[in-house]
């Protein structure tokens, strides 16, 4: 009687299982039932990477530790953010809502295609509790690569469009609203860091409302904020490699007044700090040196003191009410000069000479501080600063 061999059954049975562990390139492998192992998925005890599809991956999980993806978290949050304008309290052009969304991601689910442990291919992360779409991207042997698309909470239209390269940004970066869609943001990235031109858009108007310039990640050059008809320039600064240098300007969106002026000298506040309202009225004075608030002198904090005494009711009375009597004060003893806000002309001519101030401490850097600036050097650094050079 010939006994039958039960051996290839147990053997094709037990290669079965271990291929179906292990994962061919059309499996689908639900998250809870995945392990990481040194960076890789495998499916259940598996000896061998899982290769497949990966469902339900917490979007936290699978972008939270790409480098690409948080430096593009950082860029809405902080781009054009750095310098907001009068009186330097504004959030983001961008808005909150955008960096708010792409904060609230990490609760999306991802579905994701794996090969060989790693996650390579496309990417789609969605809302659990709607399935609207969240988040488009591509990776390369497990690092982002190509295009990154976020999306608002409904799942129709773009918030968010970049490009990655070896899992670093790479590229130009569009920002929409996420109200309607339109265009509000505009910068580009150069082997991970933000290089190149930035702007930023009115929702409403589509008028360009902010213009700078990155080098290697630092704002370098002019910084200018515009009214929504983008052209009233409400703010102006300049930067030498992500330091500010030079005169700070803030302007009335509707009659283009002077409502703000200071000076920097390597991003420290230096002179004179001056605030004016809406009517050309100097509502704030104080003087800075080396970035520090200089104090009052004696004959100015007593008038306060007579100011605040004269005071039928002195409830309430907070900072900017103190600011404005103290300004007030230093006018009253100069003998009513210089209230009204200055004309552009003025601004001008100031501006000018901080330029050459940067211009002589930049020597002064560069040759150190006992080297002599000839009258030659002086006139040449105001002619560049006329023809808006500043110092590289």
């Amino acid at each position: 009687m010939k006994v039958p061999n039960c051996r290839y059954p147990l053997i094709l049975s037990s290669l079965v299982a271990a291929l179906a562990l292990a994962g061919c390139k059309g499996d689908v492998l639900d998250y809870r039932n995945a392990q990481l192992v040194n960076g890789k998925v495998y499916a259940g005890n598996a000896n061998e990477p899982f290769s497949g599809k990966l469902t339900n991956v917490p979007a936290d999980k699978l972008l939270g530790q790409q480098p690409g993806f948080r430096q593009i978290s950082a860029a809405i949050l902080n781009t054009g953010a750095l310098i907001p304008g009068d009186p330097r309290e504004a959030q983001s052009l961008i808005g909150s809502g955008n960096a708010v969304l792409l904060m609230l991601t990490p609760h999306a689910l991802c579905d994701v295609n794996i090969d060989e442990g790693l996650p390579d291919g496309n990417a789609t992360c969605s809302d659990p509790n709607g399935g609207a779409k969240r988040i488009e991207a591509r990776f390369k042997n497990g690092t982002l690569d190509d295009r990154f698309a976020l999306f608002n909470t409904s799942g129709d239209h773009q918030l968010v469009d970049v490009t990655l390269n070896n899992g670093h940004p790479d590229g130009k970066m569009a920002i929409y609203s996420s109200s309607n869609a339109t265009l509000v943001h505009v910068a580009h990235w150069q082997d991970g860091a933000l290089s190149g031109d930035e702007e930023a858009f009115d929702p409403n108007t589509g008028n360009r409302v902010l213009t700078a310039t990155l080098i290697n990640g630092k704002y370098d050059d002019a910084f200018t904020r515009y009214a929504s008809d983008g052209k009233q320039a409400i703010y102006k600064a300049t930067f030498a490699h992500g330091t500010q240098q030079g005169t700070e300007e803030s302007f009335d969106p509707n009659t283009g007044k002077l409502t703000g002026h200071a000076e920097y000298v390597d991003g420290k506040l230096s002179g004179e700090v001056k605030r004016w309202n809406a009517d050309g009225k100097l509502i704030y004075e104080k003087t800075y040196q080396n970035g520090q608030e200089m104090p009052a002198s004696n004959e100015v904090k007593t008038c306060v003191d007579e100011q605040l005494h004269s005071l039928d009711n002195m409830n309430g009375v907070g900072v900017d009410r103190l600011n404005d009597l103290e300004a007030t004060c230093k006018e009253k003893l100069r003998g009513g000069l210089n209230s009204a806000a200055p004309s552009a002309t003025t601004a001008g001519a100031a501006d000018n000479d901080i330029c050459v101030s940067v211009w002589t401490a930049a020597f002064h850097r560069e040759n150190g501080d006992e080297a002599t600036v000839t009258a030659d050097q002086l006139n040449e650094w105001r002619s560049w600063c006329k023809a808006g050079k500043r110092p590289s």
